[in-house]
């Protein structure tokens, strides 16, 4: 009975004597040919809240908070979505906003009616707005933001509609500040619904609203990240104030692969199927996907969502969170010595970790630097601005190739001398020099070696042209393929059989460890080399790891020529 008697003063303003004593004079003011009923009378007093008395606006918070609790107050959402509840959420409270929380995860099922929708969309605008009438973020959030958002906490306690979701926004900007599981889950929701519609985040709204008529007008927008990717396609267009909250908004969404509802559906499968053991968040998802594109088990529809995927993170090392974080040190230290060029060219922070990865010094970065060279290795549309530089050379000489798996760097290393833009010929050839030179980066030498590399060179480490030098040193073994070898001769291969025996003290001892028993055999001659000469001893060590494993390596075993992933297990 009560909720119902809240529920008319909800639907008729003139049933809620505490809102209507209140806001009667900004009801004359604003809303005077709206007729009651409805919730039209609120929904005007909504509309005009920057206009309204104070007190008014406070009784309007306060009712706005009623429905947000409690599903059944809301005479919209009994009236519109009594059906869809128990088709989605049967078993699911209507207090706390648990409810409302339910049905929103829902609102781009194919079933939800367009009224619930209509009805769904205006609460979540209105939570997006105040960190308040969201009662789940405030339950788990309130502590949080009082000791990352001070300010803005401070402002949106007045409850009169004033914060313009400024709170919200502020937690969103520190995430990686927030340690409290609970109060990550629930801001994760509200993060999700910017991402996916960015006219639910107020600020953005209103800073892009010229440019979203201008560039994407004609965007239908599903709730599936639509506009965001239009504008965010025009970003060197667009005014400051957009280009800004799109660049956060799009970094946002490069974290999580549940912030791309395509892309997620797209790749549900392929997620179970090569990434089962990776955790979501963090960009880890997407990127082990990312890592098994060019896989011929991978979905057609997934590869394609991937491929655009791939091209955004080309862009600008924001998109890539597992790089960012990573090379925060590294990146900080090549900038003070200047050796990062010019910062108006696309994905210039991720070209100047690739030039200098020598000088790197975090392992976390030069591992991830590694992932995106090997990235780059099978993919031409994965080193920034290739894809754009060589348009024009790949329509004309490889117009027929296909554009992964490396077909495209090949075609135009061919054709090199036909090449007319010179930043493809400087970006062709610096791709070629990174491949010639690491047998753990070259994508032919990963899917074409992995059975080579498992039965002679399995201990031997990846950096330093030692693992290229030790594949060259046995390429003329009967059980080398003639997909590695052909690999392999494409390299500087005879640069790394020289410098393949001089091995470093930290090789040495991981060889010495992974393979006692040799060293037990023969020790004396180990040690006599030595203690003569380092090198000699280089040489040794290397040719009883090699016997060793001719002699006991059972080179029976194939793996799949499509999964370069594999030579790094």
């Amino acid at each position: 009975a009560l909720t119902r008697y809240v529920r008319q003063g909800t639907e008729n303003i003139k049933l809620a004597p505490a809102v209507f004593d209140q806001c009667q004079v900004d009801v004359e003011r604003y809303c005077q040919d709206v007729q009651p009923g409805s919730g039209r009378v609120h929904d005007c007093l909504y509309k005009h809240k920057r206009n309204i008395s104070e007190e008014c606006a406070k009784a309007e918070f306060h009712n706005e908070m009623l429905q947000m609790h409690d599903f059944g107050v809301s005479s919209g959402l009994v009236r519109y979505c009594k059906a869809s509840r128990k088709k989605f959420c049967p078993d699911v409270s209507t207090q706390g906003g648990q409810l409302l929380a339910c049905m929103q995860d829902h609102i781009n099922d194919e079933a939800m009616p367009t009224d619930c929708k209509h009805e769904l969309r205006k609460h979540m605008e209105r939570q997006q707005a105040d960190f308040f009438l969201n009662p789940l973020v405030k339950k788990f959030c309130n502590e949080t933001a009082r000791k990352i958002c001070p300010g803005e906490l401070k402002k949106a306690a007045k409850k009169d509609l004033t914060s313009h979701g400024d709170l919200l926004t502020c937690m969103m900007k520190k995430r990686a500040l927030i340690n409290n599981t609970d109060c990550k889950n629930a801001l994760f929701k509200k993060e999700q619904q910017r991402v996916s519609d960015i006219r639910l985040a107020p600020a953005t709204s209103d800073l892009c609203r010229s440019d979203t008529v201008k560039f994407c007008g004609s965007i239908q927008s599903r709730g599936q990240g639509e506009t965001r990717m239009c504008l965010a396609a025009h970003m060197k267009s667009l005014t400051d104030g957009c280009r800004e909250k799109i660049m956060d908004y799009t970094e946002m969404a490069s974290e999580d692969v549940r912030f791309k509802a395509k892309l997620y559906n797209l790749c549900k499968a392929a997620s179970k199927r090569h990434c089962p053991d990776i955790k979501v968040g963090g960009g880890r998802m997407i990127n082990c996907l990312l890592d098994h594109m060019h896989n011929t088990e991978m979905d057609p529809h997934c590869r394609d969502e991937l491929v655009e995927e791939q091209t955004w993170r080309s862009k600008n090392i924001r998109f890539n969170p597992i790089l960012k974080t990573s090379c925060k040190s590294d990146i900080m230290k090549l900038l003070g010595e200047q050796k990062c060029g010019n910062p108006s060219v696309e994905g210039w922070k991720i070209n100047c970790l690739t030039k200098h990865r020598s000088e790197l010094t975090a392992p976390a970065c030069k591992t991830a630097v590694t992932g995106i060279l090997k990235r780059q290795s099978a993919d031409y549309r994965a080193v920034p601005g290739m894809e754009r530089s060589c348009k024009e050379d790949v329509e004309r000489l490889c117009n027929t190739t296909e554009r992964g798996r490396a077909k495209i760097h090949a075609c135009l290393r061919e054709q090199e001398q036909k090449i007319t833009n010179p930043q493809c010929k400087e970006l062709v050839n610096r791709t070629h020099q990174v491949d010639k030179q690491s047998a753990s980066i070259n994508y032919n030498i990963r899917k074409n070696c992995y059975n080579e590399r498992q039965a002679f060179c399995k201990d031997v480490p990846s950096g330093d042209m030692v693992l290229l030098g030790c594949l060259a040193a046995n390429m003329n073994e009967t059980q080398f393929s003639k997909g590695c070898r052909e690999s392999l001769a494409k390299t500087n291969f005879k640069k790394a059989l020289v410098k393949a025996p001089t091995l470093s003290v930290a090789h040495l001892k991981h060889l010495l460890r992974e393979n006692r028993g040799i060293v037990e055999k023969y020790g004396p001659i180990l040690l006599g080399g030595w203690v003569a000469f380092v090198i000699l001893a280089g040489l040794v060590i290397s040719y009883f790891v090699i016997k060793r494993k001719r002699l006991f390596t059972i080179y029976g075993s194939v793996a799949p020529r499509d999964q370069p992933e594999d030579l790094e297990r």
